[in-house]
């Protein structure tokens, strides 16, 4: 009996060190710790010897303790309860937001304790967040935002086609917005419970090309050490998004054009024909009709994608959708860097609106998150609005608003503007007078976007 004992206390350790929260075993009568795990001393930055030799349950909330005690009478009277209102104290002093579930177990000697699972809130904050960018990513519309008539017969356009299995063909102009068309064409079909896979034709060699789309049995030539599944496989029920299809080989072209009209793919190396069923939505910024007189471009292939024909107007045709546009991407951007939401000053959208915006809607979100954090949470003016030189030729009549500053990227801008927040706080990171406060950012953010910019402490 003995040695089953001591098996299953293996055992309980063993899952005990696997669980990824951090677990407490608390003796509420001898106010004291009677076992924790690995994630647990990781949390509060203790060695374990240290944990349950010198700290209590009460010194790890010494800022709260009342809420602390209610809570563990809660649990002593109902048995388990959960809460998402503690917080504990780290090694360092930083004060953790923490939800616990927590019950009582029995000890050798019958007493009870109360065994607590405890969620980093921090961590379980960004990886909702993470997971909410993701599925945004990909079956979002909340970035199809205008309210132009040239916009709005692109939403006609999405609308229409969307419930059809038709091959669309998105035309525009670099960082107008085509993938996000692509997923909200996506989003709207029926086939919005399956993936939505994407190829940049433009990323991949030549070469690779085929492998990729097809796919390539094991063996099939040097390096296929195992059978891979191409684009074509994993888009099975789904849509397949061929991003820059003008840059296609002339050699894939007629393998493309073979499947689209039979449904059928055979993998590189491989005699075996496989079915697909994909609905293929295609984009480009060439001209493909001069592509296809210079041979360049199949003519077959060309008609066989260009059956749903989309084209995104250039950001200069359509300014009444800047506004929309500058405050949707300022407000992704506040999010993004832990800012409050503020708004755009008259004078800030004056030069949004006197900018011809050679990178279109790209350019404009990029340059509305490094004034997002040249603002510091504050209203975005004019003089936070770093705008480039255009690249090519401004539209007759515009004036783009031009900035000595222009060549400042965002990363530079907000390295800059952290440590100027660290040097004024004396680099003091978190509490009253710390550069998180100044920032208006959680202590937490701050220390990644620190360590991401690569600041340290001089």
């Amino acid at each position: 009996m003995g040695k089953e004992v001591e098996y299953y206390r293996q055992q309980y350790e063993s899952l005990l060190e696997q669980i990824p929260n951090a677990v407490f075993v608390i003796d509420p009568v001898g106010d004291r710790l009677v076992d924790v795990n690995t994630a647990a001393c990781r949390l509060l930055g203790y060695d374990r010897k240290t944990l349950l030799a010198r700290i209590r349950p009460r010194d790890i909330h010494p800022h709260e303790i009342d809420a602390f005690v209610d809570f563990t009478r809660e649990v002593e009277q109902r048995g388990a309860t959960r809460t998402e209102k503690l917080s504990c104290m780290t090694a360092n002093g930083n004060v953790v937001p923490i939800a616990v579930d927590a019950g009582i177990i029995k000890s050798v000697d019958d007493r009870p304790l109360i065994r607590a699972v405890v969620t980093d809130l921090r961590r379980e904050s960004v990886l909702r967040q993470a997971l909410d960018d993701e599925l945004r990513a990909h079956y979002g519309t909340a970035d199809v935002v205008g309210q132009s008539a040239a916009w709005l017969q692109v939403l006609s356009q999405i609308q229409l086609v969307a419930q059809t299995d038709a091959v669309v063909l998105i035309r525009g102009e670099t960082g107008t917005g085509k993938e996000i068309v692509a997923r909200a064409i996506h989003s709207s079909s029926q086939r919005q419970t399956r993936p939505l896979i994407r190829l940049n034709c433009a990323a991949i060699p030549a070469t690779l090309a085929e492998s990729e789309l097809f796919g390539h049995e094991k063996g099939a030539f040097t390096g296929a050490t195992s059978l891979r599944r191409g684009r074509f496989e994993h888009a099975n029920d789904g849509t397949l998004f061929l991003d820059e299809v003008g840059e296609l080989s002339t050699d894939l072209q007629p393998k493309l054009l073979r499947v689209l009209q039979e449904k059928e793919v055979e993998r590189v190396g491989g005699s075996r024909i496989i079915k697909v069923d994909v609905r293929l939505i295609a984009a480009t910024h060439r001209d493909l009709e001069a592509m296809v007189r210079d041979g360049l471009f199949r003519e077959d292939l060309y008609y066989r994608i260009n059956v749903f024909p989309i084209q995104i107007p250039p950001l200069r045709e359509r300014p009444e959708d800047i506004p929309v546009l500058a405050l949707n991407a300022a407000r992704k951007a506040q999010i993004r860097v832990g800012l409050a939401q503020a708004e755009i000053t008259e004078a800030a959208m004056e030069r949004l609106l006197d900018y011809p915006w050679p990178g279109n809607v790209r350019e404009l979100e990029n340059v509305m998150e490094r004034s997002v954090i040249l603002s510091r949470g504050e209203a975005i003016d004019a003089d936070h609005v770093l705008i480039g030189p255009s690249i090519r030729a401004p539209a007759q009549g515009v004036s783009p608003a031009l900035s000595p500053s222009y060549s400042q990227t965002i990363r530079d801008a907000e390295k800059a503007h952290i440590i100027n927040a660290l040097e004024q706080a004396r680099w003091k990171v978190e509490g009253p007078g710390g550069a998180a406060k100044r920032l208006q950012m959680s202590p937490s953010t701050l220390r990644g976007r620190m360590k991401k910019l690569g600041i340290e402490r001089p």
